[in-house]
């Protein structure tokens, strides 16, 4: 064991030791605070429900466990001051917005009121059933961005908890790509699936899928605990990681990171892990409140002190600020 911080590694894993209070956001807006902003050409991550069928223990939205779903009149309140202020796209939220008994008629106005693009984040398993995606086809969904934990039913099934939810997402992911819906995978490295990352790029491939996402599992705190069991320390997923990119440009599939630093990655991988520019602006609509994604990825993501001596520090996303607060500066080497 090896003392870092508040954790002991061993095997490439985190342990809590001791652990106080964590990095404090900045307060979130209200639906009041957007009257009179200008938000044309934004984007809206709009949730409407904390549902979800599957038991991962990564799971990122323990924290607005307890909330109660949104109504469908003031979610179309919502969609319609959003559409005021200028946004022109939205993404319905996981947990699993299928799951919600309004979002089919929520597809259809946010179509009704001008919105370009309409996406849905789901773990996918509903859209396995060809009516729901017809219905959602026909009432203006655009794309859909689903999880994918591994190249099998052995590994993917056994990180969602849910048996069964692998057969399930392929048959969604060949039902959106029949009706000509644009798919984005979206893969959480975790200490479960890191040895699989590039088999699971080669079969994201093999479905047809030509885009992937892969983004470090961060930590969660909620319920005055953090969640760290599936968190894999990033000097140990670094080698998969660099693989399942080399495969996915091999493959010709467009691939993105999120929460890897620069320094875990070789130069020809900079440029799907580069900082999105400051100037385009999102907008999460969660249950604890309204935040600028800008703000969000600033107070989420972090630059340790040791990165002012490196020279890709302006392009850098930086680690998850949380990851960073536990596990220390030891992985961040400055180039």
């Amino acid at each position: 064991f090896l003392a870092i911080g508040p954790f002991l590694v061993a095997k490439g894993e985190l342990k809590p030791v001791s652990l106080p209070a964590p990095p404090q956001e900045s307060a979130p807006m209200t639906i009041r605070d957007l009257d009179g902003m200008d938000l044309r050409n934004a984007s809206l991550m709009f949730r409407v429900t904390n549902h979800c069928e599957h038991h991962c223990a990564h799971c990122a939205i323990r924290d607005i466990a307890d909330f109660s779903p949104r109504t469908f009149d003031d979610s179309l309140d919502r969609l319609k001051r959003y559409r005021a202020a200028g946004c022109d796209d939205v993404i319905f939220l996981r947990g699993d917005p299928l799951a919600d008994p309004g979002i089919l008629k929520l597809v259809r106005a946010a179509n009704a009121l001008g919105f370009r693009d309409i996406g849905v984040q789901t773990p996918g398993d509903r859209l396995q059933y060809q009516a729901l995606a017809v219905r959602l086809k026909g009432r203006g969904l655009t794309r859909v961005h689903l999880h994918v934990f591994g190249p099998t039913a052995k590994i993917h099934d056994a990180i969602t908890g849910t048996p069964g939810s692998f057969d399930a997402i392929v048959k969604g992911i060949k039902n959106a790509l029949n009706l000509d819906i644009d798919v984005l995978t979206e893969v959480q490295v975790t200490r479960e699936n890191y040895i699989s990352l590039p088999d699971i790029v080669s079969f994201m491939h093999e479905t047809g899928v030509r885009r992937v996402h892969i983004s470090h599992a961060r930590p969660v705190f909620a319920r005055a605990r953090f969640f760290i069991d599936s968190v894999v320390r990033l000097n140990t997923a670094a080698m998969s990681i660099r693989s399942a990119l080399d495969r996915a440009i091999d493959l010709q599939i467009n691939v993105t990171t999120e929460g890897i630093p620069l320094c875990v990655l070789d130069p020809a991988h900079y440029e799907f892990a580069a900082r999105r520019p400051a100037d385009r602006i999102r907008v999460v609509d969660d249950f604890n409140g309204i935040r600028l994604l800008t703000r969000v990825k600033h107070e989420s993501t972090f630059l340790p002190e040791i990165c002012d001596r490196c020279s890709l520090k302006e392009r850098c996303p930086g680690p998850w600020a949380l990851y960073y607060y536990l596990a220390g500066d030891g992985e961040f080497v400055p180039r």
